[in-house]
């Protein structure tokens, strides 16, 4: 009969001075779900107190070997986990903490030893056991790849890298064709070899994740063993943990705002350019990558968050920093596809190499390639040249030369895409250093009726060649752009609807813009005019005849005869055609051996615009 008074396993855990929740665990490994307040039982007492007395051993020869379980394990790159679980195979019930003697450690050395060799001896085994299985079967490439769960593509790679050292020609067969046994024997070497490095690779792996996690919770484990600490020290490490963040975010915002300032975000402006003119089909799978977002955004965001985490690990002094990177993953076709230097960061000095690549696509016409190229590159392109200037208090960046990017103005002008190039001068004009090139922008700005961008391009022409041919007639466009501009803008008349008027209305747009610069200003009547629709009085009281030709097609010299007419009946002293089009050659001659003036298109914008610099016999009044 037991007459010891019942216990708790509060009671029980207080007093054996043993923490609360480690009774409890203890209980669950033992078999037993139970809570604080039950009462323990005889078999539940004995087999707590054996696990007790155990651990009480461990601590009393800890002397021996001053390194706790957790410290071994993270030591010896085994999971703590892992390390726990050997020592109750042993017959050993213990914490993270306790301190290990010499005897324990040599059993968990030689045990982990053991473990080792043999996972080494079953990976070995199973890569024999497939090369053997292979080279049995006679297969195609193609089947060699199925068997082994690899792209095809990685198939015909092992078989063109295993010839670089081999005496046996390159394979030329096709994926399809049967094997000879030489060639079997190659893919078998090559898979040994990758199966055993890629495991002991993840586990190697698993194992660093695991002991980087469990050293972040370092701090906040060691302070379980006081149920009373615990909490406190969580509320430490939250509040570390949230002012290391806000110290990184702050850097990296202060960073960004340096670059920002002296130009260097405008890569990400010039990633758009480029990736808008890549196919539709490989753009949609860099795209995916990106979950879609515009490409210049998540470039620059992620580089915020790189930024970030190195201020972090600054903060926390971490050794990570060889761990950070600034990529975005294309799709492993692409990288194959277009021979992309993969995993790899760029800087400045990597921009002349690009630069020549470059040129070697646009020799073969390989444009697109050119284009993927250049993005693969500006995604990975580092915008702070090292980690020197991230350290740097005083932020003094190094201004990166957009001339030196020059050569993709070069190469979207030759692919034909004028407008992508233009956005480019807009990003930065220093891309364009060559005259040849800036006249043909300007030329391609008037065309589309860029007035900003062709003022600039011409006043950077006159800069580097101003005795370039093109510029007076690129000048006399720009003009025209102007007035067009100040009637769309100032006057509110839009010139493309001109052509749309009636007859009658376009006489009468004619006589208000007269009335406004101040002639006296007659109309005649609709029928019957003789060749005259307006009579002009200028501030010298000369009689100009005004015929009003709104013609969708050339005006002939019907037009001109009967203005030569009118000036007689209206005693005219002088005779002016003017139409919203242009006029015939027949036209032209008849106006000259009578004096009349002829007003196109282009000189009724100026005259709308109020600008009579180019009439001779009509001065404002």
């Amino acid at each position: 009969m037991n007459n010891k008074k019942e216990q708790t396993i509060r009671q029980y855990a207080k007093v054996s001075e043993f923490p609360l929740k480690n009774v409890l665990d203890d209980l669950k490994k033992l078999g037993f779900s139970s809570n604080a307040e039950d009462v323990l039982d005889q078999n539940m007492r004995q087999k707590l107190s054996k696990i007790f007395r155990q651990r009480r051993n461990i601590d009393i020869k800890a002397k021996e070997i001053k390194q706790t379980i957790w410290q071994f394990a993270k030591a010896s790159e085994v999971s703590l986990e892992q390390t726990l679980d050997d020592l109750k195979s042993l017959g050993f019930s213990c914490n993270a903490d306790d301190m290990l003697n010499k005897s324990i450690h040599q059993e968990l050395s030689k045990l982990f030893l053991q473990r080792r060799m043999a996972v080494t001896k079953a990976i070995e085994a199973e890569a024999e056991v497939k090369a053997e299985e292979f080279a049995l079967l006679g297969q195609t490439l193609r089947q060699y790849a199925k068997i082994y769960d690899i792209p095809v593509t990685q198939a015909l790679e092992d078989l063109k890298n295993y010839s670089l050292y081999s005496v046996l020609p390159q394979f030329q067969g096709n994926v399809d064709e049967v094997l000879n046994q030489k060639r079997h024997a190659q893919l078998a070497a090559v898979f040994r070899k990758r199966i055993t490095s890629k495991s002991e690779a993840k586990a190697l792996a698993k194992v660093k994740v695991k002991l980087e996690a469990e050293a972040w919770r370092e701090e906040s484990d060691a302070a379980i063993a006081s149920e009373k600490l615990s909490i406190e020290t969580e509320k430490i490490l939250a509040k570390y943990k949230a002012e290391a963040l806000t110290y990184a975010q702050s850097k990296a915002s202060q960073c960004m705002d340096e670059l920002k300032k002296i130009g260097q975000l405008k890569i990400g402006q010039l990633i758009d350019v480029c990736f808008k003119l890549i196919p539709e089909n490989i753009g949609s799978l860099i795209s995916k990558a990106t979950n879609n977002q515009v490409i210049s955004d998540f470039y620059i965001q992620y580089y915020y968050e790189y930024l970030t985490a190195y201020f972090i690990t600054d903060k926390c002094g971490f050794d990570t920093k060889k761990y950070l990177v600034n990529k975005m993953n294309f799709p492993e076709s692409i990288i194959m596809e277009y021979k992309l230097c993969a995993n790899m960061d760029f800087f400045a000095g990597d921009i002349y190499s690009l630069n020549q690549k470059i040129n070697g696509f646009k020799k073969q016409k390989c444009y697109s390639a050119a284009l993927i190229n250049i993005v693969h590159f500006l995604i990975n392109f580092h915008l702070v040249p090292s980690t020197y200037f991230i350290d740097s208090t005083t932020h003094n960046y190094e201004k990166l030369d957009f001339q030196d990017f020059s050569f993709i103005g070069e190469l979207l002008i030759e692919m034909g895409t004028i407008d992508s190039a233009l956005k480019l001068y807009a990003i930065d004009e220093r891309i364009f250093n060559n005259p040849n090139r800036l006249s043909l922008l300007a030329g391609n700005a008037i065309r589309i009726g860029n007035l900003e961008s062709s003022t600039k391009l011409i006043t950077k022409l006159l800069e580097q060649e101003p005795y370039h041919p093109s510029i007076p007639a690129i000048q006399s466009e720009i003009k025209r752009l102007e007035q067009r501009y100040l009637l769309n803008t100032t006057l509110s008349i839009d010139f493309s609807k001109v052509d749309a008027l009636s007859g009658v209305e376009f006489e009468n747009l004619l006589l208000d813009k007269f009335v406004k610069l101040g002639f006296k200003v007659e109309s005649t009547p609709k029928i019957g005019d003789f060749g005259a629709d307006l009579i002009v009085e200028n501030n010298e009281g000369s009689r100009i005849i005004v015929q009003c030709k709104r013609f969708k097609s050339k005006v002939n010299l019907k037009a001109v005869q009967e203005v030569v007419g009118a000036m007689g009946h209206y005693a005219g002293d002088y005779g002016v055609v003017i139409t919203n089009n242009t006029f015939l050659n027949s036209a032209v001659k008849l106006a000259e051996s009578h004096d009349i003036e002829l007003w196109d298109g282009d000189k009724l914008v100026s005259f709308l615009a109020g600008d009579l610099s180019f009439s001779e016999i009509i001065g404002i009044s």
